[in-house]
């Protein structure tokens, strides 16, 4: 797997302030204590609605690593910490035992670990006295005894602990070959011991990170909220206008599941680090979205928290495996309504229709398409197959079937199965079940949400055998923490600044411009980080018009002429490196041009951008976005009726991660064509 180089950029962080009520005034030459409670209130209302605005403008503003923005994403974290230090505790939320009880055990490592550093510190220290003070036998009993309790932990929260296990040990090895603490503090100054204890400290240090985001009884905010708001707001716009004019809950579901296919690439489950393949990072939503690509969990975990925001209950659909007890196998995404779970299948791409099947939707022709087309476009369902249809008929299930492989379930593992909730500290913490009590109208948004409550819904659904908690949104913050170059490498493209050029045929022949006028236009006042701007924008639904996803997506576009232009301009100082990023940027915005033609359905317009894309050579030769524009672009051609050219585009594909959805939704439009 090559490296995509990426970047990102943005955050979002806000919401709600209020003050206690005034406290009776006194007579004082002073101001009396009643006017500055009403001062403080005033300020409270006015920062309120800052931080709204900001929420409200959060394209103009990039907050990732490494950019301004995100200190101001931690200057809103600090006026929202002001703001919970007046409120009581929220009688009405609910604590998850399930993080209360990790809670505990990550507590109780973070403790050890920081005792074993503190005697070290002290060993290592020029005051005898001070390393005297230390309990070597203790820590040495320390040391030994925190690989269990980090195996523990792996059982309790599926975290990968097998590198700290190993290093605990190590260093546990050597300190017991010290017979008192003056040879302990020898051995913790040699060098080799010097290094692991390095380690030590910087896992430490993720590691009461953790334990900090797992406290979700505190009423303090923490920096990784600013992640689980940006992924709020965004799904919450993108669930508003993405779920169409549909009313029913089933038909909203669609729209949002079509919504997550179309825009989410899938990824192989593996990925190459450091020459060896290892499974690939779990993505927070955000940061799946942000890229627009993740593995089959990272699909289900958007579509999920989409619904989430229509406070629609979906869940993770598993069955136990039979040569390996304990452990489950996924196989749907079930979304519950009326009492009933209807079928979703994130790895293939499709619903899994119901007893009335699917049919092809009427259309009218469209301005400048293509000739072929006929009166029928896409695919669409009658209706939805839910758990019980699929426990009772088989043969709802092998619709799903190809000659490529069969649909992994039937019936009978159906009757089985186990509802998983994707619930993260942040969505069960009380601080935002507070936050999210001061919203209302259009800034509601779905921030908390009661485990125990969406557990007691679902138990109660027949074939339901057991309800668990996902230990990936965990695994997720913890690999946030220990391995932040993923993130990085996959937003690189998000972190350049194109210039703002307002004619690009000018600028690039020099006609009517002089030297100096061009490099005006260049300066920091006239770039943007545009990619960023129009992914967001696009999230709020703002696909076309003057300042609108489409704008900034096609400044992104960068002319080839205009790259080499501004590569042989010595002030800008454009390596090769540099001049790559700004290559996979314009790649980004023109599949994402695209994308945003086809969810404004303007159909032409994206089957031009998807066809130029197609031609690029890093496409053809399978690397970035290969695959999605291969399957979007069919998509582009069932709206207009070209079946033949979407289904060669299904089968370029079928080697794909989304082969077997590729296969599955090429039979069914082959079968609907002949009728």
């Amino acid at each position: 797997m090559k490296k995509i180089i990426l970047i990102s950029v943005i955050s979002v962080v806000f919401l709600s302030l209020l003050v206690l009520p005034g406290c009776p005034a006194k007579t004082s030459d002073r101001r009396s204590s009643g006017g500055l409670e009403e001062d403080r209130t005033r300020q409270n209302e006015e920062a309120f609605q800052n931080v709204l605005d900001l929420f409200n403008t959060m394209e103009e503003t990039p907050t990732l690593r490494g950019l301004p923005g995100m200190s101001i994403e931690q200057q809103r974290v600090a006026q929202l910490n002001k703001w919970i230090a007046s409120r009581s505790e929220d009688k009405l939320w609910k604590s998850d035992p399930f993080y209360e009880e990790l809670k505990a055990a990550f507590g109780e490592v973070t403790e050890k670990i920081s005792a074993v550093l503190e005697s070290v510190r002290k060993l290592q220290s020029e005051d005898e006295k001070e390393s005297e003070s230390v309990d070597s036998k203790q820590m040495i009993a320390t040391l030994a005894g925190l690989p269990d309790d980090l195996a523990r932990l792996n059982q309790m929260s599926s975290i990968n602990f097998l590198a700290e296990i190993a290093m605990f040990q190590s260093l546990a090895d050597r300190f017991q070959t010290a017979r008192n603490e003056q040879e302990a503090a020898i051995l913790a100054r040699v060098e080799q011991v010097k290094s692991e204890l390095e380690r030590v400290v910087t896992f430490h240090s993720h590691f009461t990170d953790i334990d900090d985001l797992l406290d979700i009884r505190a009423l303090k905010f923490q920096s990784a909220d600013v992640d689980h708001f940006k992924q709020v707001v965004w799904a919450r716009n993108i669930a508003f206008w993405a779920r169409g004019d549909k009313q029913g809950e089933i038909d909203r579901a669609v729209s949002l599941f079509d919504w997550t296919i179309r825009n989410i690439d899938l990824r192989s489950e593996t990925t190459i680090i450091n020459g060896q393949a290892v499974a690939s990072p779990i993505q927070e939503p955000w940061l799946t979205l942000l890229a627009g690509q993740g593995t089959v969990y990272d699909r289900t975990w958007i579509f999920i928290e989409l619904l989430r925001q229509l406070r629609i209950d979906a869940c993770l659909l598993a069955y136990e495996k039979e040569d390996s007890p304990g452990e489950y196998e996924p196989w749907a995404v079930g979304v519950l309504s009326n009492d009933e779970i209807y079928l979703f299948s994130p790895a293939y791409g499709v619903a899994i229709p119901g007893s009335q099947g699917i049919r092809l939707s009427e259309r009218t022709q469209q301005p400048n398409e293509p000739e072929g087309g006929g009166e029928t476009g896409e695919i669409v369902y009658n209706d939805i197959a839910t758990l019980s249809q699929v426990v009772e008929n088989n043969q709802l299930l092998r619709k799903l079937d190809t000659d490529l492989v069969p649909f992994p379930v039937n019936a009978e593992q159906a009757k089985k199965t186990i509802a998983i909730l994707l619930t993260s500290p942040c969505m069960a913490a009380q601080r935002m079940s507070l936050v999210q009590r001061e919203l209302s109208g259009e800034e509601a948004m779905v921030l908390y949400q009661a485990y125990q409550d969406q557990a007691d819904r679902f138990s109660r659904i027949a074939n339901i055998v057991e309800v668990r908690h996902s230990h990936r949104p965990l695994r997720a913050a913890y690999e946030r923490e220990t391995f932040p170059q993923w993130g990085e490498t996959l937003l690189g493209a998000f972190y350049v600044e194109t210039p703002e050029i307002r004619n690009y045929d000018l600028w690039t022949e020099h006609t009517g411009k002089t030297a100096d006028e061009r490099k005006m236009e260049l300066t920091p006042e006239n770039k943007h980080f545009s990619l960023w701007i129009g992914r967001v924008l696009y999230f709020k639904g703002r696909l076309s018009g003057p300042e609108s996803a489409i704008t900034f997506f096609q400044k992104a576009r960068i002319s080839d002429r205009v790259l080499e232009e501004l590569a042989r301009d010595p002030e800008m100082h454009m390596t090769q490196e540099k001049l790559a990023v700004y290559m996979i940027a314009k790649r980004y915005a023109q599949y994402w041009l695209g994308l945003t033609c086809l969810e404004n359905d303007r159909t032409v317009s994206a089957m031009d951008y998807f066809l130029d894309a197609e031609k690029d050579p890093v496409v053809l030769s399978g690397q970035l976005w290969s695959h999605a524009i291969a399957y979007n672009l069919g998509r582009t051609f069932e709206r207009l009726g070209q079946y033949a050219e979407a289904i060669n585009r299904y089968e370029k594909n079928s080697r794909a991660p989304t082969g077997p959805g590729n296969a599955v939704r090429m039979k069914w439009l082959k079968e609907l064509a002949q009728e």
